[in-house]
């Protein structure tokens, strides 16, 4: 906290010149040479639009899209088992596979499944 409350840990000016840095450029040149295997993890209530996960799909083949349910931005927050499980099958089926490419589709992750429980 500082004078008069507390202040946030950025430097204002710097996060709007970020934000705006990026709502301008994309990075589909660069996606478009990734040649390995690729997770892409999007929670359902989070900002990646289904359709932008297709289109990665589809531009590289070798991509597995993953919803994690009731999960944001953050989803490796909100549901941590969910994510942790569905990077351990794709891991294991990348390593079992000798990094070939497969798993077309967006596959959603049932809502019970991979659930942390508190004891």
């Amino acid at each position: 906290p500082g004078p008069g409350g507390l202040h946030p840990r950025v430097d204002r000016d710097v996060m709007v010149a970020t934000v705006q840095e990026n709502a301008h450029r994309d990075h589909w040149d660069a996606w478009d040479r990734v040649r390995c295997p690729v997770l892409v993890v999007r929670g359902e209530n989070g900002t990646m639009k289904p359709e932008e996960a297709e289109r990665m799909r589809a531009r590289h083949p070798a991509t597995r899209t993953v919803v994690i349910p009731d999960a944001g931005h953050d989803a490796h927050l909100d549901n941590t088992a969910a994510v942790y499980g569905e990077m351990a099958a794709f891991l294991g089926e990348v390593r079992a596979d000798g990094l070939r490419h497969g798993g077309n589709g967006e596959r959603i992750v049932e809502p019970t499944s991979h659930r942390r429980t508190t004891s």
